[in-house]
C-alpha cells in the first residue's frame, strides 16, 4: 500500500489520495519541497568542503509555492476528514514530499507520522499533459478504457494502481487508444494513467509530456443474483461456440424472444442487429440474448446463425421457464433487465438509441 498515491500533477497543483485507517477521526497532512539536483550538488560540495567560504542559497518561499526554506515541513491541514487532498499554488517543475498522521475517535493524542512519500513533481512550464483514460465498460474480470490520441505519439506507457498500491507499468509502449485490461479481481479497485511515447522520427516537435490524471476508480463487473441463479452458465455463440454468461455481467441485458416462423420477427431482427452493432462499436454496457420459441433445435440454429448475439441453449430449461414467467404468448418480444437484474421494460421492441443510452446510463 502506497503512503500516498499521485492522482494528478499540473504545473501548479498536486492531487493525492491514500488509504484511510479504521476509526480515524481526522488527519494532519504536511508537505515540504525537496532540493533540486543543483541544490543537492551544491549542498554536497559544501559538505565536502569544496566551497568553503562561498555562500550557498536555498530555495525561497516563492520558489516553494508558499513554503519556507527547503526542508521545512508545512502543515496543509490538521482536521482533514477525507482521504484525498489537492494542493494548489505550487511552483512549476518542483518536487514535493508529503506525510500524514491520524487521530482516532475518542483519542486526544496524534498517532505517529507516516513514512515520507516519494517526491511528486509538478509539471514544468511548457510541459504538456494528456487526457485521463476513461473507463468505458466494466466486464467480468476486465475493464475497458479509452483516451484521446496525442498527435505524433507512437504509443503510450500505461500504469495501473490496485486498491491504492503504487503505480506499476503494464506496458511501456501500447500502440492504441483503447485498452481492455483482463485478469482483474472484482473485489479490488483499479486506477490507470498514461503518458505518450515518441519514436526518434516523431519526437521532434512532440514536446515534453507528463503523466495524465488518474482514471476514476473502478472494479470489474459481477453477475447479478438473477443471472447467477437462473441463467445458464454457458450460452450459444455464433457457429455454436460456447460463450460464458459472464459476458452479461454489469450490462443491460435484452432477452429477445423470437422464432424463425414469425414474419414480424424476421423484419425486426435486422433493426435490432443495427442497434446492437452500434452499441458494441461505442462500448455500451449492453447485450442481447436470443430466447428461441422455435419448435426444434435445427430451426433455432438456422435462425440464430444470422444474429450477432448469443442465445440460450435450446435444451436448457431456462428457455421455456423464462418465457412462461414473463407471459410470452406472442413474438417478437424484448424484455430488458438492468445491471441488478430488475426489469426495465417488459416489451422494448422498437427501442430507440436514446432509450438504450438512458438505460445504459441509469440502469
Amino acid at each position: 500500500m502506497a503512503t500516498f498515491l499521485l492522482l494528478d500533477a499540473t504545473d501548479q497543483a498536486i492531487t493525492l489520495c491514500w488509504e484511510r485507517g479504521p476509526d480515524v477521526l481526522v488527519e494532519e497532512v504536511q508537505m515540504k519541497t525537496t532540493p533540486t539536483a543543483d541544490q543537492q550538488r551544491q549542498q554536497q560540495e559544501v559538505k565536502d568542503g569544496s566551497e568553503v567560504g562561498n555562500e550557498v542559497t536555498q530555495s525561497s518561499g516563492s520558489d516553494g509555492g508558499g513554503l519556507g526554506d527547503e526542508g521545512d515541513w508545512v502543515t496543509l491541514s490538521k482536521s482533514l476528514g477525507s482521504s484525498a487532498l489537492r494542493k494548489k499554488k505550487l511552483a512549476p517543475g518542483t518536487e514535493y514530499v508529503f506525510r500524514r498522521r491520524a487521530r482516532k475517535q475518542e483519542e486526544e493524542e496524534w498517532g505517529p507520522w507516516s513514512k515520507t512519500s516519494e517526491p511528486f513533481r509538478t509539471l514544468s512550464e511548457g510541459e504538456m499533459q494528456p487526457s485521463a483514460p476513461e473507463i468505458k465498460l466494466r466486464e467480468a474480470g476486465a475493464l475497458v478504457m479509452e483516451w484521446p490520441a496525442v498527435p505524433s505519439a507512437s504509443g503510450y506507457e500505461i500504469q495501473m494502481s490496485t486498491s491504492g498500491s503504487e503505480w506499476c507499468t503494464l506496458t511501456a509502449s501500447f500502440g492504441s487508444t483503447l485498452l481492455r485490461k483482463k485478469g482483474l479481481e472484482s473485489s479490488k479497485q483499479y486506477r490507470f494513467r498514461l503518458r505518450p511515447v515518441f519514436d526518434s522520427v516523431t519526437q521532434e516537435g512532440g514536446g515534453e509530456w507528463g503523466w495524465s490524471p488518474s482514471s476514476d476508480l473502478a472494479s470489474p463487473a459481477v453477475l447479478n443474483s438473477f443471472l447467477r441463479s437462473q441463467a445458464p452458465a454457458e450460452l450459444v455463440g455464433r457457429g455454436k461456440a460456447v460463450v460464458s454468461r459472464d459476458i452479461l455481467a454489469g450490462k443491460i441485458v435484452a432477452f429477445y424472444f423470437s422464432a424463425s416462423w414469425c414474419g414480424p420477427c424476421r423484419k425486426y431482427t435486422p433493426q435490432l442487429a443495427a442497434l446492437y452493432t452500434r452499441a458494441k462499436a461505442q462500448h455500451k454496457a449492453f447485450e442481447v440474448v436470443f430466447v428461441s420459441l422455435d419448435g426444434d433445435e435445427e430451426s433455432m440454429d438456422r435462425y440464430h446463425a444470422g444474429m450477432p448475439w448469443p442465445a440460450v441453449p435450446y435444451d436448457h430449461p431456462f428457455r421455456e421457464d423464462f418465457a412462461s414467467s414473463k407471459g410470452v404468448n406472442s413474438v417478437p418480444r424484448l424484455v430488458v433487465t438492468g445491471r441488478g437484474g430488475q426489469e426495465i421494460a417488459s416489451n422494448a421492441v422498437g427501442m430507440t438509441w436514446e432509450q438504450l443510452v438512458t438505460w445504459e446510463a441509469h440502469g
